[in-house]
C-alpha cells in the first residue's frame, strides 16, 4: 500500500469540509471559531459630553459591539473597552496606528484616548486579529 495515500486523503477531506462550510454561507473560520468583522458602512456615533470629548463604550464578548464607531475629526475621543468574556484572544487590544497594545481583564474597563485627524479610519483588533473593529473619522 502507498504510504502517501492517508496524507492525500486527509488533505482532500479538509478541503472538502472547508468548501462545504463556504457553500453553506457560514462565517469564515479562524482557529476553530468564526471571525468577527465590522460589517457595512453604518457606524455607531460617539456621544459628545459637555467638555467636547466624544465617548463610546465598546463591549468585547466574542467580538466587538459596536464594531464600528463614527467620530468627528479634530475633537478628542475616549473609547472605553469592557471585556465580558473570560477566555480567548480578545484579552488583548491592538490599535496599531495609535501604538496601543493592552491586556484586557474580564470585567475591567480600559480607556483609550486620542484626537483623530480628518478622513482616517482607525482599525483595532484582538491579539490574533480574529475580532476586528474600527473608528471612522468624519
Amino acid at each position: 500500500m502507498n504510504k502517501t495515500y492517508p496524507f492525500v486523503f486527509a488533505a482532500f477531506a479538509a478541503l472538502a469540509l472547508a468548501s462545504l462550510a463556504s457553500a453553506r454561507g457560514q462565517e469564515p473560520m479562524s482557529c476553530c471559531v468564526p471571525v468577527q468583522v465590522a460589517q457595512g458602512p453604518k457606524a455607531t456615533v460617539a456621544n459628545q459630553d459637555k467638555s467636547g470629548v466624544q465617548k463610546a463604550t465598546i463591549t468585547i464578548d466574542g467580538g466587538y459591539s459596536p464594531a464600528s464607531v463614527s467620530v468627528k475629526a479634530g475633537k478628542p475621543v475616549e473609547l472605553t473597552f469592557v471585556r465580558k468574556s473570560a477566555a480567548g484572544c480578545d484579552g488583548e487590544l491592538l490599535i496599531p496606528s495609535l501604538k496601543v497594545n493592552k491586556i484586557l481583564k474580564q470585567g475591567d474597563k480600559t480607556v483609550v484616548r486620542f484626537t483623530p485627524k480628518k478622513g482616517e479610519t482607525i482599525a483595532y483588533s484582538c491579539g490574533m486579529n480574529m475580532y476586528k473593529g474600527r473608528v471612522v473619522v468624519k
